[in-house]
């Protein structure tokens, strides 16, 4: 599966020339501007807690559509039951755990998938950078 054209375009991979309209229709989907409120069937206030935090972090960014709010959903119930079971002094299973992650990483929220993302630059230096090559500089 590909990375969506907004994430291309903010790490600076994008290549349209190599975008298939088919699948770019796909991925264009409008970007939520507010959260909506958190399901019913989240199972705790943890959960509640991530889904509110994280949910408006990823509206920030411009990256959360309509069609993400199931796996946030589902990331943020795995996210309550873990904290439940440290809480009452219990460790999740390995599983919980890795599943756990692959949603962070999904998301962008891990250290790691974190650097393949680059927020544009909003004082870009105006004009030509390539201007002065081929002038000798006799400083």
């Amino acid at each position: 599966m590909t990375r969506p054209t907004h994430i291309k375009a903010l790490s600076g991979t994008l290549q349209p020339c190599r975008e298939a309209a088919k699948a770019e229709a796909l991925e264009n989907l409008p970007l939520l501007e507010t959260l909506p409120p958190a399901p019913d069937w989240l199972p705790s206030a943890h959960a509640i807690k991530e889904w509110n935090n994280t949910g408006q972090t990823l509206i920030n960014f411009k990256m959360l559509t309509v069609h993400d709010l199931p796996a946030l959903a589902q990331m943020c119930s795995l996210h309550g039951k873990t904290v439940q079971l440290y809480a009452a002094g219990e460790s999740p299973n390995a599983s919980m755990i890795s599943s756990l992650l692959a949603f962070y990483t999904g998301f962008g929220m891990t250290p790691m998938s974190r650097t393949k993302i680059k927020v544009a630059q909003l004082d870009k230096p105006e004009g030509n950078k390539f201007a002065k090559n081929g002038t000798r500089n006799n400083s």
